[in-house]
């Protein structure tokens, strides 16, 4: 049950904003064709491979946070510095998924404090789900899958556009490397929760989880794509690509990549309340560790969508996948001596 719920946790987690409006899947896949379906394959693998190695360097090193695992693999100041670029990540994306909520609300909502309802309303439940741990991220995960389902079946099954999308004016091959940043930037966002469960599986039960994880985001990736083909050339600049192609099902379209999206914005939240809160001193209070995530992330989100996505989120990213990559490729020895040290330690 808990690698199931580790697996499902981590396809919340990925299965953020960008993935739901079909951005991402527009800017990392569908616009290569059919190199787009290679790119998804090998995106899904490496973000299992990749959950994989966190999972186990947390395991190995006994650490339950990010900045943890960062100060057994690099050291003081290095774990230092990769534990303030990981805040620095999931405080912009708790504030991207806040005002995103509520510019979503007042669309939707025809009330006149609509974005204030969906920004405090977006906070309060996302906190109560991160609360609830792993069993909370996970429920998340396994509603946004068949709800996925039920938005992409129903637009591949609508005729083709005449056109369809166009493809991007670059190499096809450029899809590959696209598809492992991909990879590398969700996992580092999900780096959390990888951490944190961890130690409390076996070393199959990693390999399960994460198995379990790629294997959905991988089918999910396949049928996001296949759903955006099909659909008109314009779609490879609109800002929320899917949400655009379901208005061909009428109101209940809208309103149903209204719900995936509103979904998929909780549990990325969720996911980053949750890694914050584990990144909080253990010697502080449980009041003051959840308190702190949530103002951090609601004076952010005051910042604005449009700057946050744009500017400060796309170089945190970047960095923070970098961050996850030089970790995973540490020597096998170094790893090894950390452990010891940590072990030699809590002795």
């Amino acid at each position: 049950m808990r690698v199931i719920q580790v697996g499902l946790a981590l396809v919340g987690a990925v299965i953020g904003a960008g993935f739901a409006s079909g951005r991402e899947v527009m800017r990392f896949f569908a616009q290569y064709g059919v190199w787009g379906y290679a790119g998804a394959a090998l995106a899904a693998a490496a973000m299992g491979v990749l959950a994989l190695r966190v999972m186990g360097l947390a395991a190995r090193c006994g650490a339950r946070s990010f900045g943890g695992l960062s100060r057994h693999l690099l050291g003081r100041f290095g774990g230092m510095a990769g534990g303030l670029l990981f805040v620095a990540l999931l405080s912009v994306t708790g504030a991207a998924m806040l005002s995103g909520a509520g510019e979503l609300a007042a669309i939707v909502l025809p009330i006149g404090p609509a974005y204030a309802v969906g920004y405090y309303g977006m906070l309060l439940c996302a906190l109560l789900v991160a609360w609830r741990g792993m069993g909370g991220l996970a429920a998340c995960g396994g509603v946004l899958v068949p709800l996925c389902c039920c938005l992409y079946v129903p637009l591949i099954l609508l005729p083709a556009a005449g056109e369809g999308v166009a493809l991007a004016p670059v190499a096809h091959w450029q899809a590959i490397p696209m598809a492992l940043s991909y990879a590398a930037l969700n996992i580092a966002l999900a780096a959390g929760l990888l951490c944190e469960s961890g130690p409390g599986l076996s070393g199959s039960g990693h390999r399960r989880a994460a198995l379990t994880g790629g294997a959905v985001l991988g089918g999910l990736l396949l049928l996001a794509i296949i759903t955006l083909e099909r659909g008109p050339g314009e779609l490879r600049t609109a800002p929320l690509p899917m949400v655009a192609l379901a208005a061909k099902l009428g109101k209940p379209g809208f309103y149903l990549s209204a719900a995936v999206l509103c979904l998929a914005m909780l549990s990325t939240l969720a996911t980053v309340l949750r890694g914050l809160f584990m990144q909080m001193p253990e010697g502080w209070s449980g009041p003051i560790r959840w308190m702190l995530p949530c103002a951090c992330c609601f004076l952010l989100g005051l910042v604005g969508f449009d700057s946050l996505v744009g500017t400060v989120y796309p170089a945190l990213g970047w960095c923070a996948a970098a961050l996850i990559v030089a970790l995973c490729v540490q020597p096998l020895r170094f790893q090894q001596k950390s452990a010891i040290l940590h072990n030699e330690t809590r002795e």
